[in-house]
């Protein structure tokens, strides 16, 4: 693929843009219209004073892509040890840091930071979630309902009923795992509720059934908000999944086709809902690859099927499912 550059910007609303850059974090950090930086590649943490967001990912790109936030409105921003905020009269972002270390377990570490997040935007103006994001240690560690990425669901969950959420308000999400240290979760909120959508080539993932933890991913599909002049589409994570079930297990070609497909159904699916002519454009995508020994043939399989136009970042990340080799998520312009 072709270098990134840092004017390949998507999305450029009242309300917030999106970049994909390689150039020296000091070059934008300071912006008074930076919401938030993701790194990938440089450890997991936030940055409580700058909003810069290390999500543990590395990039299998070169050089080193960053994500960027911006917003046209003025952005003001605060935080303490382990949260971070910035804010706009219409968005919120706000990241934490989990550090399990000071919980009986992992599940409880996911409960109380989940719980300070949704807290911290029930009280906010812009109390509406958009989008959430999870980034996690060694997500796939652990036999059976004791595996990582199934007590992370459980105490994800936990927090979400308790703060009163119906499963047909939890926003679109991932949650993929890395090897080294630390976990965060960081979202995006507005003061103006979304759209959620469900793909109807998969089960609803909060109906999934017992088999697959002891509490079902909450989480849509897709997320639809209008801000003043367009519309954003927020994609979770997408996998080689169809009903509950994985599909093509250690076949990384198989498995690309059926999450692009999954995609391209699930779009075409809301344009439906929407009474759209066409379906939404995707402007921008984040693929998520398990081996990076795979990294040239699902870059090869991205651009062929999707186009090699729009901006997309790869990052070598283990997927919640042992047996997916592969998952895609991104943003798209109504």
């Amino acid at each position: 693929m072709g270098q990134l550059r840092s004017d390949q910007l998507t999305g450029a609303l009242s309300g917030i843009s999106f970049s994909y850059t390689s150039d020296p974090i000091e070059k934008f950090l300071s912006d008074e219209d930076i919401l938030a930086v993701i790194s990938f590649g440089h450890g997991c943490s936030i940055e409580s004073e700058t909003g810069h967001i290390h999500c543990g990912l590395t990039s299998l790109d070169k050089p080193l892509v960053k994500e960027v936030w911006r917003s046209s409105a003025p952005v003001r921003k605060g935080g303490d040890k382990s949260l971070f905020w910035s804010e706009t009269d219409e968005l919120l972002v706000v990241g934490i840091s989990v550090d399990e270390k000071e919980y009986v377990d992992f599940r409880s570490a996911i409960n109380v930071a989940y719980k300070r997040l949704l807290e911290f935007t029930e009280n906010h103006p812009c109390s509406h979630i958009i989008r959430m994001w999870s980034y996690i240690a060694d997500i796939n560690q652990g036999d059976d309902e004791l595996e990582r990425y199934r007590q992370f669901c459980y105490g994800r969950h936990e927090a979400m009923t308790e703060m009163g959420f119906d499963p047909r308000q939890f926003p679109s999400a991932c949650a993929l795992g890395h090897a080294g240290d630390g976990n965060i979760v960081y979202l995006l909120a507005s003061n103006r509720a979304g759209i959620n959508f469900e793909n109807p080539r998969q089960m609803s993932a909060y109906q999934y059934p017992r088999e697959y933890g002891p509490r079902s991913p909450s989480f849509a599909r897709a997320t639809l908000v209008e801000w003043k002049e367009e519309r954003q589409l927020y994609l979770s994570g997408t996998a080689s999944i169809q009903g509950h079930q994985s599909i093509y297990p250690d076949n990384i070609q198989a498995q690309l086709e059926t999450t692009c497909q999954n995609i391209d159904f699930l779009l075409a699916h809301v344009a439906e809902q929407l009474g759209e002519k066409s379906s939404p454009k995707l402007s921008m995508l984040k693929v998520y690859i398990r081996h990076k020994s795979d990294y040239s043939v699902v870059a090869e399989g991205v651009h062929s099927h999707f186009g090699g136009v729009i901006p997309t970042v790869f990052l070598e990340a283990d997927i919640c499912r042992k047996e997916l080799l592969v998952e895609i998520d991104g943003l798209c312009l109504l």
